[in-house]
């Protein structure tokens, strides 16, 4: 589709070294993003199976720029698709999906996690344009992040430390990590059965 995150900084108000964007040329995913959509993978390690609540701090440009999609282990529930940003030009944390509740209210975004371990977050563009900083997950339905939220987990994984996400473009990847105090970026491409 020729779409990919690109890391930029040249909107101010985000976290850590930068945010992730799509270029904006008007083009969104409402289904079939899992194939189509450009996507950023996180790997975590969570030691409470259950309900996790998904807040997302982000910055929507505009109306049609808004919307972005999250997943667990590559599935894409219906309960974390399209969430939504509103008002926009403003660096947000949102919990709110463009799914209504009976009463007409936006549903809350929420994967379910049904063992410890290692999973995959997954975050799928809906709308190009959208900025995406920052991904929190929490088994506390009160919890609300104010400001920049708090601080990043470690990214420590055997011995490794992850810089950035693993990018998802086709079959190609690139991986940013530090082993020793040296930043070493690969590209990798998967083939078939790996």
């Amino acid at each position: 589709n020729g779409k990919t995150w690109e890391i930029k900084n040249s909107v101010a108000g985000y976290s850590g070294e930068g945010y992730f964007v799509t270029p904006d040329k008007g083009k969104s995913y409402n289904s079939d993003f899992k194939t189509k959509s450009p996507e950023l993978q996180y790997r975590i390690q969570l030691d409470n199976p259950g309900l996790y609540y998904v807040w997302i701090r982000g910055r929507g440009p505009k109306g049609g720029s808004d919307t972005v999609h999250v997943g667990i282990d590559g599935t894409a529930p219906s309960t974390s698709d399209r969430i939504n940003f509103s008002p926009n030009g403003q660096w947000i944390w949102s919990k709110n999906t463009m799914d209504l509740d009976a009463s007409g209210n936006p549903l809350r975004p929420a994967v379910q996690i049904s063992e410890a371990g290692w999973h995959t977050l997954n975050v799928w563009m809906r709308e190009d344009g959208f900025i995406f900083d920052k991904i929190l997950l929490t088994q506390d339905a009160n919890f609300v992040p104010a400001g920049l939220g708090p601080e990043e987990s470690s990214r420590a994984v055997a011995g490794i430390d992850l810089i950035s996400p693993v990018f998802v473009t086709a079959s190609a990847y690139t991986l940013t990590y530090r082993i020793g105090g040296k930043k070493i970026t690969k590209p990798v491409t998967l083939t078939a059965g790996e």
